[in-house]
């Protein structure tokens, strides 16, 4: 079985990787079996109908990047909430524990109670616990309450409206999720100039607080999340007696490296993405040339460009090229700017790391699917608990080690979080060498293989 991820989107402060990846795992399956999702609606449903689920339901999930403007507010927020930045760190990471519920669970949810049930249990959550982060007010330790149980939610929402979106039209499965992706990155691109564009409004109407323009958007979003449930109703579901097990979680040896090593570009990209907000306005620089969010903007419009072209590639091009010099490349760049100390070549010395970076983790996970060919569900499950519990480790580290280092020498903190794109690079390569099989020479060219190759 191959297992396609033509969109490839980032990891990073906005809705990660391997959630995404996860979601392919039970799309998969879900491809393999009767759809519970397209049995619960009209047999004949017309494709106009159709449309309609598809595009509220891509909508929705995009709304969930909303979620990333939070570190775009960055020392804003911190003088808001009145917390140090070791708790902000500990709020960042609530995003990440918050995920691992669903990583565990939403597929066994997806296969007993259908797709569509589970889409508007992630709807209904989703809204209901947005609420706590809209009445919060300045209480950071609700307001991370209110950001785990959220994710738990959205997490849910992404998962199971992925595979709902594709059982609506499976005979265009790698057309859903492009489109897909492509909507959410776009989304992530627009919601780091929103944030910005929010502070500016705050300087420069007084009548407009902070806590406004962190608070109301998510009530709104909240009530968006609510209304759009009754879409989704339904009459009948499907229900099965499989129990979830511990032994769904078994993978092959081979593959543990290799999921040590997305972990740890996981980590690397999250932490960053979060903290770089932060960092751009810290004493470790005195002016500000290029604002945050906008930085975050083009962050995001780097992943977009560097992944769909990676994307018009042929499938077997440059298997281990993009395995073994992205994350060194990337990651090199971005140290260099970071030695810089410069407000204007750190942050071009990252938007371009990203865009050489940010093809590693697919090559990575195109590996990862060849060698777990009968049992990927499984792998994306243990690499999804391994991406959040490594990334809310280090989201709490930085802000401890920053803490105990001070602003001043926060580029510190910064270039050890981006050596580990250089450390990924090394680890393929030792895993090229010494684990890996490359099957590339011994797959004969017939017409079929052509034909992937030309899609």
């Amino acid at each position: 079985m191959r297992v396609e991820c033509p969109s490839y989107s980032h990891t990073g402060a906005h809705t990660s990787d391997h959630v995404r990846c996860h979601m392919i795992g039970e799309i998969e399956k879900a491809h393999m079996v009767d759809e519970p999702a397209v049995r619960s609606l009209d047999p004949d449903l017309d494709y106009r109908r159709r449309t309609m689920y598809v595009g509220v339901t891509i909508f929705m999930m995009s709304l969930i990047q909303y979620m990333g403007i939070l570190p775009v507010f960055g020392t804003d927020l911190l003088d808001y909430l009145g917390i140090n930045l070791t708790q902000f760190g500990v709020l960042m990471s609530m995003r990440d524990i918050g995920g691992i519920v669903p990583a565990l669970f939403v597929g066994w949810i997806i296969d007993r109670w259908g797709a569509r049930r589970a889409l508007r249990v992630g709807l209904v959550g989703s809204g209901v616990s947005l609420l706590i982060i809209a009445l919060c007010g300045p209480r950071w330790r609700l307001m991370g309450a209110g950001i785990g149980i959220s994710i738990v939610f959205l997490v849910t929402l992404e998962m199971s409206g992925s595979v709902f979106a594709v059982q609506l039209f499976s005979e265009q499965r790698r057309r859903i999720l492009s489109l897909t992706s492509v909507v959410r990155d776009i989304v992530n691109t627009l919601v780091s100039a929103l944030g910005e564009g929010g502070l500016s409004l705050v300087q420069a109407v007084p009548a407009i607080s902070f806590a406004a323009v962190l608070h109301v958007p998510f009530a709104i979003l909240a009530v968006v999340f609510l209304a759009s449930s009754t879409l989704f109703r339904q009459k009948t579901q499907r229900k099965t007696d499989k129990p979830w097990q511990w032994r769904d979680l078994l993978i092959s040896p081979s593959s543990v490296p290799l999921i040590v090593l997305m972990s740890i570009h996981g980590a690397a990209d999250a932490t960053t993405c979060t903290w770089m907000p932060i960092f751009l306005k810290s004493k470790s620089f005195q002016n500000i040339f290029i604002r945050p969010g906008f930085v975050i903007s083009a962050f995001s419009a780097a992943y977009v460009i560097s992944r769909f072209a990676l994307a018009l590639f042929p499938e077997r091009f440059g298997r281990r090229a993009f395995l073994v010099l992205p994350g060194v490349l990337g990651g090199s760049v971005f140290i260099a700017g970071l030695l810089s100390r410069s407000p204007i070549l750190t942050p071009c010395s990252y938007v371009l790391g990203a865009f050489l970076w940010s093809v590693e983790y697919p090559a990575l996970l195109a590996r990862l699917a060849e060698e777990e060919k009968h049992r990927f569900g499984a792998a994306i499950a243990v690499l999804t608990l391994g991406i959040y519990g490594t990334c809310a480790a280090t989201k709490w580290l930085m802000g401890f080690f920053t803490d105990s280092l001070g602003e001043e020498r926060m580029w510190i903190a910064m270039i050890v979080a981006a050596s580990g794109f250089v450390c990924v690079s090394i680890g393929c390569t030792l895993w090229l060498l010494f684990i890996g099989k490359d099957e590339e020479q011994n797959v004969p060219h017939t017409a079929q293989t052509k034909s992937a190759d030309r899609q």
